[in-house]
């Protein structure tokens, strides 16, 4: 009997955990599969933050976007209403995942995944290949940029999955499974009129080209169970605990 009535307890407080937890929302807010075989630089979410390719971009139902290390070698998706790091709110978690990211060649200049660094500007996001080969994402405003290292050396061999990570307070990456993460001095994640680019860092110049292919892109925006949520999910808990255990006399 005191096995059923602490099963009963313990299903009464999952219930409570679930009436006064709020649930957490995990939305794609933009997406691209750059593998697709029609309009693969369109957003896919519905969101409409459809891309532009550059002349020196091609695609390939395999290996996705290719990128010719040249200005005209970007996708450049104007619409970035909603889908920038500093667009969360206090709670959310803003996610950046690249997949199939594959470098043809590793030069001596800064290669930009993706970016919404301004050239006017000199500000945003981005995730670099550093001329040392570090994979890295970068915030901030030039000349005082957040620059967190993931630990992974770029090589023209290997296939990268990558993903960022910003939830107000600390910024993060993981390449392949290798995670870093940072809480930075001050963080920029806007676009600044400017759109958002894979394969280039900014609108212009010949610093930030890259030359290989990225599969495909998402940004999620989450939101978190709030804490007092959890905290009245555990009163809940002992609460019906500490019924049982005075209703069938286990403390004496």
């Amino acid at each position: 009997m005191r096995v059923k009535s602490w099963t009963i307890c313990l299903g009464l407080a999952a219930l409570v955990g679930s009436s006064c937890c709020r649930t957490a929302r995990a939305e794609i807010v933009a997406q691209w599969d750059f593998t697709a075989a029609s309009d693969p630089a369109d957003d896919i979410s519905g969101n409409g933050h459809d891309g532009t390719a550059g002349t020196g971009t091609t695609f390939s139902t395999t290996t996705g976007a290719d990128f010719d290390n040249t200005n005209n070698g970007d996708i450049a998706v104007s619409n970035t209403t909603g889908i920038m790091p500093s667009d969360i709110t206090a709670g959310e978690i803003w996610k950046l995942t690249l997949t199939g990211v594959h470098f043809d060649t590793v030069t001596d200049h800064h290669n930009a995944l993706v970016s919404s660094r301004s050239n006017s500007v000199g500000a945003g996001f981005m995730i670099y290949r550093t001329p040392s080969d570090s994979i890295e994402f970068w915030t901030g405003q030039s000349p005082m940029w957040n620059t967190l290292q993931s630990g992974v050396t770029a090589n023209t061999t290997d296939v990268y999955d990558m993903v960022v990570t910003w939830d107000g307070t600390e910024m993060s990456i993981d390449v392949n499974g290798t995670v870093a993460s940072m809480t930075p001095v001050s963080f920029d994640g806007s676009s600044y009129g400017n759109s958002l680019f894979f394969g280039n860092g900014s609108d212009s110049g010949d610093n930030y080209f890259f030359d290989g292919q990225i599969g495909g892109a998402t940004i999620e925006i989450s939101a978190v169970p709030e804490p007092s949520a959890l905290v009245l999910t555990g009163i809940g808990l002992l609460g019906l605990v500490f019924y049982g255990w005075r209703r069938r006399g286990w403390h004496r």
